[in-house]
């Protein structure tokens, strides 16, 4: 009886630790869009109806959908940071921000001829509510 004890302990242990690179790499069915979007600004693994993301500034990344995204009616649009965090981060979106000017000179070489829609921005703030760069999940559903 004593090693099915030390045996499920060591299940769930192992499954704990398992837990969080699972999500990372979560299939999204429902959502619209979504992507993982590293400090770098550079997007992480598989992307869904996202045409590109860059960071635009310490803190402040952009994100440009597919033109098939519906952002009109119900929708809910979830920025989350990604990985562990040792210190307090706080994350914002915004829609169509003047700050991700999706037509900028340095970005528009790199879009031509993708499907480009709604641009979203996402702004990572520290505790003391300086811009911190930080690593997230996007997803609009």
């Amino acid at each position: 009886m004593k090693s099915i004890s030390s045996l499920a302990a060591v299940a769930l242990a192992a499954a704990t630790a398992l837990a969080p690179a699972a999500a990372a790499h979560a299939d999204t069915p429902y959502a619209q869009a979504a992507v993982q979007v590293g400090a770098d600004g550079d997007p992480v693994g598989v992307r869904k109806n996202v045409v590109k993301t860059w960071r635009e500034s310490p803190g402040l990344y952009c994100v440009v959908l597919h033109k098939n995204v519906n952002l009109h009616g119900p929708v809910a649009i979830l920025a989350t940071a990604a990985g562990r965090q040792t210190s307090y981060v706080s994350l914002s979106v915004s829609l169509n921000s003047p700050r991700c000017d999706k037509h900028d000179d340095e970005h528009d070489e790199e879009m031509d001829g993708k499907q480009d829609g709604e641009v979203v921005a996402v702004q990572s703030l520290g505790a003391a509510g300086s811009p911190r760069d930080t690593a997230f999940f996007l997803i609009v559903s």
